[in-house]
């Protein structure tokens, strides 16, 4: 056994030194246990505070955060940029249905009010109204012939898409002039295009008597000689008819009989109009009377089963809604 003896002030230095000891000590046990129990509940003020600003820059920027395994903050984050282009459909990139004749038809002294766009459409997942610009840099509208034209659209992100379509230009001659003729004894400039489209099909009907000794050539000439002399068989109709047509601003294109036997070929136009397509025949027949002028499949074939037979998965898709009725007389 070891005996210490302390005198008074040694014996004073320990108690103080041992009660300051404890104060340190209790101290750091504070500080230990409010760490460990920071810990466990998973965060800091500081982690806290840098979670914070991460979201304010992702949200500033368009650009969210990685989103954890099964989180749908990614899908409903409606700043997510917006990188896919409008879509263009419609006819494009080819001439026409059954010959080389490209669908629309742009008359030179009339270039300025065409609609370039009427066969196409754009649509964009974001945006409701993109931009659509045509661009007729590359066309010669003062020679008569077959150019491109070509469709930008442009949604509110920037993104773009292009595609091209064939139009048919014709500066303006002798058959013009005569076109404008008949179009101003039978229409009026604010006539609708439905009134423009019926005076034209009654004064064809009434005008060319049918022959079936016909021409069967470049639709311009065929055109010329049927409002000319006023003679001619189905095809010189439909040439008729796709001449004045074009002139008033309307666009058509032809339908061919399909099936058919060598010398039993049958054409008509088809117009499109309010967005949809309709038939248009306006070559007689006295057996029956009927109207055939912007008439669904329906009515045509019913007119007539087995004569207008045509190949429908070649030609745009034909309005079944009625836009007029087969009860009417030409005459009217």
């Amino acid at each position: 056994m070891i005996t210490l003896i302390l005198n008074g002030g040694t014996m004073k230095k320990i108690i103080c030194g041992t009660g300051i000891f404890l104060v340190l000590l209790t101290v750091f046990l504070i500080f230990v246990f409010t760490q460990k129990e920071s810990l466990s509940s998973g965060s800091t003020p500081d982690s806290n505070a840098q979670t914070e600003k991460t979201a304010s820059v992702s949200v500033t920027a368009g650009r969210p955060t990685p989103a954890a395994s099964g989180s749908s903050a990614d899908v409903h984050d409606p700043v997510i940029k917006d990188h896919k282009p409008p879509v263009i459909k419609g006819i494009l990139k080819k001439e026409s249905i059954v010959n080389t004749l490209p669908i629309l038809t742009v008359y030179s002294d009339k270039k300025d009010n065409f609609d370039y766009t009427q066969l196409i459409r754009v649509k964009d997942k974001r945006d409701k109204h993109p931009q659509i610009t045509v661009d007729t840099s590359r066309v010669n509208f003062r020679q008569t012939g077959r150019y491109r034209v070509y469709f930008i659209a442009k949604d509110a992100a920037g993104n773009t898409a292009r595609s091209w379509s064939y139009i048919q230009v014709i500066v303006p001659g002798d058959l013009e002039s005569y076109e404008d003729q008949i179009l101003a004894e039978i229409t009026q400039e604010s006539d609708s295009k439905a009134r423009k489209i019926r005076a034209i099909y009654r004064y064809l009907i009434t005008h060319i008597s049918y022959t079936s000794d016909g021409n069967h050539g470049y639709w311009y000439d065929v055109a010329t000689e049927s409002l000319l002399f006023g003679t001619g068989d189905c095809y010189a109709y439909y040439a008729a008819a796709h001449a004045l047509l074009s002139r008033a601003g309307i666009t058509d294109l032809m339908v061919k009989r399909y099936p058919c036997k060598p010398g039993m070929n049958h054409w008509w136009n088809l117009i499109h109009i309010k967005n949809k397509w309709y038939h248009f025949e306006c070559m007689p027949h006295d057996e029956t009377n009927a109207v055939l002028c912007l008439v669904t499949t329906r009515q045509l074939q019913s007119s007539f089963p087995g004569y207008f037979r045509f190949d429908w998965r070649l030609y745009p898709r034909i309005s079944r809604i009625e836009f007029s009725s087969l009860t009417k007389k030409h005459t009217t």
